[in-house]
């Protein structure tokens, strides 16, 4: 929604149309947060990990209007080509490697899973401790990555 939002807004279509466009833009970032804050915080395990990606996540997230003001700059109205454009790339980029983090994430699941499967065959009982599932974090043989 963002992409067809800003690729609106870098058009030369009137000012009634770009309004309609910037609709988009909202619905399609500030809907998506809340959701990308849950996977991201869901696949992050340890309090503390968890605690620390999140901050990360939502300060470094918070400080796109920051940004904003670098590079939506005056000179570039009423088109803001740098800006929108940047935009742009930004949603590309999280169209290209939200997919690729999703492969990934099935492709640990999988093999984790694979691994407990041959591991229940053979009848062998791998016994950790509460403590060193903790440690271990996402490393741990049970921790599945959300999706």
């Amino acid at each position: 929604m963002c992409l067809i939002g800003f690729s609106i807004n870098i058009s030369t279509a009137p000012h009634g149309v770009k309004y309609f466009g910037t609709f988009w833009i909202v619905i399609g970032s500030y809907a998506s947060v809340p959701g990308l804050v849950a996977w991201h915080g869901n696949n992050l395990a340890g309090q503390y990990k968890r605690g620390v990606g999140m901050v990360l996540q939502i300060g470094l997230g918070n400080f796109g209007g920051a940004f904003a003001t670098l590079i939506y700059r005056s000179q570039d109205s009423p088109r803001y080509i740098l800006g929108h454009g940047l935009e742009i790339m930004f949603v590309g980029i999280g169209l290209i490697f939200v997919p690729i983090a999703v492969f990934v994430y099935k492709r640990i699941n999988a093999k984790r899973d694979a691994a407990e499967r041959i591991a229940l065959e053979r009848e062998e009982k791998i016994q950790h401790s509460n403590q060193e599932l903790r440690e271990l974090g996402n490393r741990a043989p049970n921790f599945r990555y959300t999706l």
